[in-house]
């Protein structure tokens, strides 16, 4: 929907749940030494400031983001370890080591950012952060003028804005991400044949939700055995929406994740009190690694009836 803009609603609970389960995506295909490339269908700005005037109209940066650096102010993996029950450890320590290490590199990137250059990064920053130069990634914006500011933003990360000057090789291009998704899967040279790709519409229109369904049948089809994640919003009024897009991915005949954070009961029909991700051929351990950072989010970012819920689902 041309009308939403990202920037009123950057840092809130919902993008930090998205963006750690990005890093830890991410992460996940960096343990093979081949290169990957990442399809982001609807990447928006890629960097915000937490200071601009519609970030501070809505405020939600600061139950999000702001508020989990605040309560884990120096945090680093082994007290990020602390936090993690002691029998998921014992049953898979190094995958959860690895969750540990990737949720406090997320955090300490996001304070870096904010400290060097004001900016909060958006999923293609994040994945652009984990990511390493042999690696590609794929930006995809509709929105007339979001598009410009996004370009302006790849600049910047090309210059070392994320605190790095060996980014990954970032194509950006002004069109509709669901049908980019379609009609660039599977990825054809040079880019690699190996990699993941998200689905994030504002889902503030019904059509989004049966675009997004289309789009994963489409991707799954045509890039069998790699990850597709789409993040959606809890809201109270399309719980139905919600329960037809979860369908739509166990359709594929893959094993899906399906992931969700609540920050609150749900109130009304309208308010957003949680978010999820359904992640079709999910990367190895992702679900234990979830398990291991959903209760700190919860415990973090969550009051009263906070919760979350993990589940895995193979329709093979």
């Amino acid at each position: 929907m041309l009308s939403y803009r990202h920037a009123f609603h950057a840092g809130n609970h919902a993008d930090v749940f998205k963006h750690l389960t990005l890093a830890l995506i991410t992460k996940a295909y960096c343990r093979k030494d081949k290169p990957f490339v990442y399809f982001d269908a609807q990447a928006a700005a890629a960097l915000y400031s937490l200071d601009d005037e519609r970030a501070l109209q809505t405020g939600e940066a600061q139950s999000g983001i702001c508020t989990l650096l605040e309560k884990l102010e120096n945090v680093d993996a082994a007290s990020v370890l602390q936090s993690v029950d002691s029998a998921l450890i014992e049953a898979d320590e190094a995958a959860v080591k690895e969750a540990a290490e990737t949720f406090a590199e997320y955090l300490g990137f996001c304070k870096m950012l904010r400290k060097t250059s004001g900016f909060y990064p958006g999923s293609p920053a994040v994945v652009c952060n984990f990511a390493r130069e042999k690696d590609q990634a794929v930006l995809m914006e509709l929105h007339p003028s979001e598009i410009e500011i996004l370009k302006a933003n790849v600049e910047l990360i090309k210059k070392g804005a994320l605190g790095k000057k060996d980014v990954c090789n970032i194509h950006v291009h002004h069109r509709d991400g669901f049908a980019g998704i379609k009609s660039m899967l599977p990825p054809k040279p040079p880019l690699p044949q190996r990699g993941f790709a998200l689905l994030d519409p504002s889902y503030e229109i019904d059509k989004d939700y049966s675009d997004t369904e289309e789009a994963v049948r489409a991707a799954a089809r045509a890039w069998h055995n790699s990850a597709i994640a789409v993040w959606y919003p809890l809201v109270e009024r399309r719980h139905d929406k919600t329960v037809h897009l979860k369908e739509a991915c166990y359709a594929t005949n893959q094993e899906v994740l399906c992931a969700e954070l609540c920050v609150s009961k749900p109130e009304s029909e309208h308010g957003l009190y949680g978010s999820g991700m359904l992640i079709v051929n999910p990367p190895w351990k992702l679900d234990t690694q979830l398990k291991a950072l959903l209760p700190i989010l919860a415990e973090k970012l969550g009051g009263v009836g906070a919760s979350f819920s993990l589940n895995i689902e193979n329709q093979n």
